[in-house]
Order: structure tokens, then sequence, then C-alpha cells
């Protein structure tokens, strides 16, 4: 039992972690992209594709986006 509530204060540690990246390093439009794409909100995370039709936006924008919160990760983290 003491396992698992250290594995889930490590799951929510990171989780808060990423979300004050998101909200650090992207602007509007870019957060609701990767709150969407990694299901932030509702736990269902969306394919490329989905973001593609959802967003009007590319892949290779939505790789540029995730690219941009994994950097500021390894830097601030």
């Amino acid at each position: 039992m003491q396992a698992f509530k250290c594995t889930r204060r490590i799951k929510l540690y990171i989780r808060e972690q990423v979300v004050d990246a998101i909200e650090n390093c992207l602007d509007e439009g870019e957060r609701k992209i990767i709150r969407t794409r990694f299901g932030i909100d509702d736990g269902i995370p969306k394919t490329l594709i989905e973001i593609e039709v959802r967003f009007g936006v590319d892949r290779e924008q939505v790789r540029e986006i995730e690219k941009k919160v994994r950097t500021y990760l390894k830097e601030h983290c």
C-alpha cells in the first residue's frame, strides 16, 4: 500500500510539473493543443490526426509545441 501511495504522489508531482511548464512556456492556443493532445483536462489523449482536424494545425506544428514543453521541463525541472 505504501508503494502505491508513493507512486501516486510521484505521478501527481510529474503532472503538476508538466501543467506548470505548459502554463509558463506556451501561448493560449498552444496550451489548448497540448492539453487536448495529452488528455490533461478529460483524461483522454488525442492522436495527431485528431489534433489536426480539431485545431487546423499540421503534425509538425504539434511536434514543435511538444518539443517546446520538453525543452522547458529539461531546463526548469
